[in-house]
Parts: structure tokens; sequence; C-alpha cells
């Protein structure tokens, strides 16, 4: 069952540990709020991860900005389209 993870606090290294735990293959991360300032985002790789494009103006060279081929920069429709391809979705906040 693939899950869509909703991610909005800066991952702390506790966070990080519990979102690893539960992660499935075919799973898919957004990054929203104060999450698109997470770093150290590998461990997320190769699953599909996602950034708000109206968020990316309040980052500047964050490790979503760095590794921009690995993150799908998405609208609020296709934010809405994810909500529905995804069996569930999981909040941590």
């Amino acid at each position: 069952m693939a899950t869509l993870h909703l991610i909005s606090r800066c991952l702390s290294p506790e966070l990080r540990t519990q979102i690893k735990h539960s992660l499935l293959p075919d799973d898919g991360l957004v990054f929203l709020a104060e999450a698109i300032y997470s770093s150290d985002l590998d461990d997320f790789l190769p699953r599909p991860l996602y950034r708000l494009l109206s968020e990316k103006t309040f980052s500047a060279h964050t490790w979503l900005d760095k590794h921009s081929s690995d993150v799908e920069g998405i609208d609020y429709a296709r934010f809405v389209q994810l909500g529905v391809s995804y069996e569930r979705s999981l909040s941590w906040h």
C-alpha cells in the first residue's frame, strides 16, 4: 500500500528516524512549510520527493534546491492529484 508522506516540520534526527522506519519502496514524500529547510534527505531517495512550487520562493540553497533533479516541484492541482493517486497519506508535523 503506497503512502504519501506529508512532512511539514524541519526534520529532527528523531523525526527522520521515525519516517525512515515507516517508509515502503513505493511511498512518496511531500515537503511543506518549514520542512523545505530539511537537510541530508539522501536517505529518502530513490523514492519520489515533491515540493510545492509556491514554497520554493521561501527557500534558497536548501538540500531541495541543490538536488532539484531529484525533487518534483508541484502546484496545488498536482498536490491534489497525488493525494488521490496514493492509497493513503500520512502527515508528519
